[in-house]
């Protein structure tokens, strides 16, 4: 497969199907606290691959796997603060009709 195929179903279908798995767990106490440790493990593991493996830019794989664990975090801080866009709507709008 060409780099333009993987870079489309990652960005088209992998992302928003990873998005809908995630959001749709069943609500507890704990979901926020798991969705912040992977936000936080997967920039962790990012950064330690990009300053400390020594083969960021020169290995694909390491430089991959960096990109990777950033666009997992991306995707839970996402399903994390996006979530809320609905209800900060709703507020701004009964604020707006007082």
């Amino acid at each position: 497969m060409t780099p333009l195929v993987i870079i489309f179903l990652a960005v088209f279908v992998v992302g928003p199907l990873t998005f809908l798995l995630l959001l749709r767990l069943a609500p507890s106490k704990r979901r926020p606290i798991g969705l912040v440790s992977l936000v936080v493990g997967s920039t962790g593991m990012s950064a330690s691959l990009r300053y400390l493996s020594g083969g960021w830019g020169q290995d694909v794989f390491y430089t991959l796997a960096g990109i990777g664990f950033i666009w997992v975090a991306w995707i839970a801080v996402i399903v994390f603060l996006a979530t809320t866009v609905p209800w900060f709507g709703l507020a701004s709008a009964r604020m707006m009709t007082f």
